[in-house]
């Protein structure tokens, strides 16, 4: 009878050939086997950060193969080593404290004629950090995906640079962590934080405005990460230039960089949107509801996502899996 090291050699070997060395390397070889019971099968990583990208990416292949090993159907749960995720977490806040969102990945991105410049350049950044585009600026209204560009390379890095920092934030947390570092006397606390990182992501750049101390401290934060090479991606919902009393350097550091835009969707990628939103949802709706949909919302994704919620809501209170047009009016 095999034992579950045995089994999970047999599972390893099957992923080693699905994916890249590095993927492998990165997120499959820590995995180790911790207990299995009946069909149940526990497996142990050593991080949060490891767990989340195993739920995310490769939960289903593993299953396959594991599967494919003991030719049964199989419950797969996975743990963290609590001990080193404590250490983890303690000797590396700038990791403990990254929202970044699993789901927000390039390929889970609809590229349109609206976005499809910072889409490149974001994904060129990803690809070469540091290198390209440094800083990469993105801008547009709110809703337009700029977030999600922004996350999916902080997913990209986290995927093929394991051993790379990365800090994701907005403008209001920087301020906010700048000013109690000020009361409680942290500064070089606060500064190594931002500045002992390879990819830096800052949300909303825009709420910079009127705040002396904080561009101050991002200024200098930003030259340190900038001579070192290291990648910088800040959203706006706006230009640079259109950001009141922005001071000039840092205006020019901002300008320094590519400025990619995104617009509102056209038709054509609302409906892919859509398409796309749906297909997450595990839901057959008809192309004619879709168009509806994409005729009648035009503001930004975030709305395209909302009516898909709204009416699926609405289906759950006529109690009807049947998603017709007259609903979808209604």
């Amino acid at each position: 009878m095999s034992t579950i090291n045995d089994i999970w050699d047999k599972v390893k070997g099957l992923l080693e050939e699905e994916v890249s060395q590095v993927s492998f390397d990165s997120w499959i070889k820590p995995i180790e086997p911790a207990s299995q019971n009946g069909n149940k099968f526990t497996l142990k990583v050593p991080f949060g950060v490891n767990k989340n990208m195993i739920m995310t990416k490769y939960f289903s292949l593993i299953e396959s193969c594991l599967e494919s090993v003991t030719e049964e159907k199989c419950e797969i749960e996975v743990i963290v080593e609590e001990e080193d995720k404590k250490e983890y977490l303690a000797q590396d806040p700038t990791m403990a404290n990254n929202e970044i969102n699993p789901k927000y990945t390039f390929s889970s991105f609809v590229v349109g004629n609206n976005n499809q410049l910072a889409y490149v350049a974001s994904l060129a950044v990803a690809e070469r950090p540091g290198k390209t585009y440094n800083p990469l600026f993105l801008y547009g209204g709110s809703g337009l995906g700029k977030t999600h560009l922004m996350q999916a390379i902080g997913n990209y890095y986290l995927e093929n640079y394991p051993d790379k920092k990365i800090l994701y934030t907005t403008s209001e947390k920087f301020t906010y962590e700048l000013v109690t570092a000020i009361r409680e006397k942290t500064n070089q606390a606060f500064r190594n934080k931002y500045r002992n990182v390879d990819l830096l992501l800052i949300d909303d750049v825009q709420f910079f405005a009127n705040k002396e101390s904080a561009q101050e401290e991002f200024f200098h934060t930003f030259n340190a990460l900038h001579e070192m090479d290291k990648q910088i991606v800040l959203t706006s919902d706006r230009l640079p230039s259109e950001i009141p009393q922005l001071e000039v350097r840092l205006l020019s550091r901002f300008n320094s960089g590519l400025l990619a835009d995104v617009q509102p969707p056209d038709f054509e990628t609302r409906m892919a949107i859509l398409k796309n939103k749906i297909q997450s949802e595990y839901l057959s709706v008809s192309d004619d509801i879709i168009e509806y949909i994409a005729d009648n919302v035009k503001s930004n994704v975030r709305d395209l996502e909302g009516a898909v919620k709204r009416i699926l809501v609405y289906a759950g209170i006529k109690r009807t899996n049947n998603i017709s047009m007259e609903l979808a009016k209604e």
